[in-house]
């Protein structure tokens, strides 16, 4: 059997692990685990029940892990975070095609003149050399179009999910403070108070990384088709065109950009800066900096038939 790429093993587990934090998360929402006034004696039917069957089935007001959802959101949110090794990767991936479709780093004036004015001219080699590394481009772009399609959800599911945590545990709070004083529960209800609290900022840091990654996978995918619309720019061929169906519906926004010729590779470098800073702050805190707090210059600069 071939042996699997490396994007897709991150990606592949990028994508577990929001579903193990989704599942999680979920078992925190208010009702899932609340104890009823009638817990006890639900208990022992359902004891009784499952001493029957000889199973053992744990209390419907037992409260979740929540060294589950810290767990799971350190697996996403770290600095080997699959996420963002994939997001690593596709910007190198672009890099390199840059300058392979270059030769060099910096293409010759003939060929900045060919790409420019006459891509139907281009010579044969060259057209074939293009057609290969735009293929290849296709394959980053799709594996990076699942991943921003999975976020994209991951992000309004968490968002939902948070509100209504956040709620339950105001809700639980304000229940406290009206309680009598010498409530024998006390120590219960705080142990329960303060994981819930934990929950909460574990899905806010959670929430902070995602929109990291998001930001970063979505800037390299539009400097991606800015790229590949310049390799297959003489051949005729749409972007959608080259797309899977699930990647032109997760890029779409970027593709109607580009059929209105609105997408810049100016503008894109314009804003990368600042979105490669997040993502490097918040993922590799202890990258060098210069004297000025930003992140060192990247080691294959844009060539300049790609830059405008």
């Amino acid at each position: 059997m071939a042996k699997r790429h490396p994007a897709d093993e991150e990606l592949t587990a990028a994508l577990s692990i929001l579903a193990e934090i989704d599942a999680a998360v979920s078992r925190w929402l208010p009702g899932e685990n609340m104890p009823s006034e009638n817990a006890e004696t639900v208990d022992v039917a359902e004891t009784e029940r499952a001493d029957k069957v000889g199973v053992v089935e744990p209390s419907k007001s037992e409260e979740p892990n929540v060294a589950a959802v810290i767990a799971a959101t350190n697996a996403a949110d770290g600095v080997k975070s699959p996420h963002a090794r994939l997001a690593r990767r596709f910007d190198d991936d672009i890099h390199t095609i840059i300058a392979q479709a270059s030769d060099t780093e910096i293409p010759s004036f003939q060929e900045k003149i060919l790409r420019r004015f006459l891509p139907g001219r281009l010579p044969q080699d060259m057209r074939r050399r293009d057609g290969v590394l735009a293929a290849r481009l296709v394959v980053s772009l799709e594996r990076a179009s699942r991943l921003i399609a999975a976020l994209t959800a991951h992000r309004q599911i968490m968002q939902n999910h948070l509100s209504l945590i956040e709620a339950d545990l105001v809700e639980r709070i304000d229940a406290v403070k009206s309680a009598d004083e010498g409530d024998s529960a006390t120590v219960t209800t705080a142990e329960a108070l303060a994981a819930r609290q934990d929950v909460v900022e574990a899905i806010i840091r959670h929430e902070a990384a995602c929109n990291s990654v998001y930001h970063k996978l979505s800037i390299e995918a539009e400097r991606a088709l800015i790229v590949l619309h310049a390799l297959s720019g003489g051949q005729g061929i749409s972007l959608a065109d080259q797309l899977s169906g699930e990647a032109r519906e997760a890029l779409s926004p970027l593709l109607a950009l580009s059929d209105k010729g609105m997408l810049s590779m100016r503008e894109v470098d314009r804003r990368k800066s600042s979105v490669d800073d997040n993502f490097q702050h918040r993922f590799n805190p202890s990258a060098v900096r210069t004297d000025t707090n930003t992140i060192t210059a990247e080691k294959n600069p844009l060539p300049q038939t790609l830059s405008a």
